[in-house]
């Protein structure tokens, strides 16, 4: 899996830990914080605050980012905030991975799409004179969508809607091993429905219901490795050098 990377930027000014988390002068300590390496100390006063209080604060400093983006280099520190912020709902999300532990925490989830979305227009040419910075946006929205597709799948019980709503992005062309390790996850989300079938009861992961729902345990779990066998495919067909998915098509 891809190392997201965040773009680059000189001359910025010390990050402080902030006080509170309720502006978006907060937010924006946050996220520099973040930038300079200092992880833990971003986390921290997210996690004692209620997530829709950091939703609001974090939409509040996007707009003053965006506000602010009026020449190349601002809109350059603009981006990497951006980024930042939605490495940060990583930070906080994924420790809480896990089918009922991540109940009220849907904010977190808004909050790092918003951050993504906002990044999009910029992917195309951020700062105005530098294309290596549009590819490592769109290279990090990608596989920032894979790494919350993983949440998802493993924080939801409505893994057959989470699955159809994250194949319904198309990465661009350029990402194929983004594409391809989401296809991968798609493949593991069958694979283990056909395992949990006896115990969970039948869960229509890829439509197979469409022409009619089996009936035997038997069936429902040879037509949920065949669904998950094809993922693993495609996903070989993406990036042959995906050694995951290579190992389950072989065991």
């Amino acid at each position: 899996m891809c190392v997201l990377a965040l773009i680059a930027l000189t001359g910025s000014a010390p990050a402080q830990t902030p006080s509170a988390l309720s502006t978006a002068d907060d937010w924006t300590r946050v996220a520099d914080l973040y930038l300079r390496g200092q992880a833990r100390a971003a986390v921290a006063p997210l996690v004692q605050i209620a997530p829709e209080q950091a939703l609001r604060a974090a939409r509040a400093a996007f707009d003053t980012w965006d506000a602010q983006a009026d020449e190349p280099l601002a809109r350059r520190a603009a981006a990497r905030r951006l980024q930042a912020s939605a490495m940060l709902v990583l930070e906080v999300l994924l420790p809480l991975a896990g089918e009922g532990v991540a109940t009220g925490l849907q904010p977190y989830e808004t909050l790092g799409n918003d951050a993504v979305k906002r990044l999009e227009p910029s992917s195309q040419d951020p700062s105005g004179s530098a294309p290596e910075d549009g590819r490592l946006l769109r290279q990090f929205r990608a596989w920032w969508q894979v790494a919350m597709f993983q949440y998802l799948v493993m924080s939801r019980s409505d893994r057959r809607d989470v699955v159809i709503r994250a194949t319904g992005v198309a990465f661009p062309a350029t990402e194929a091993a983004a594409t391809a390790d989401r296809t991968f996850l798609v493949g593991l989300v069958a694979e283990t429905e056909a395992r949990a079938s006896a115990l969970a009861g039948w869960r229509d992961w890829h439509g197979l219901s469409a022409v009619g729902q089996p009936t035997s345990r038997q069936a429902r779990v040879t037509l949920s490795l065949e669904a998950a066998a094809r993922s693993f495919r495609q996903a070989l067909e993406l990036d042959p050098a995906h050694v995951e998915a290579q190992l389950h098509l072989e065991s």
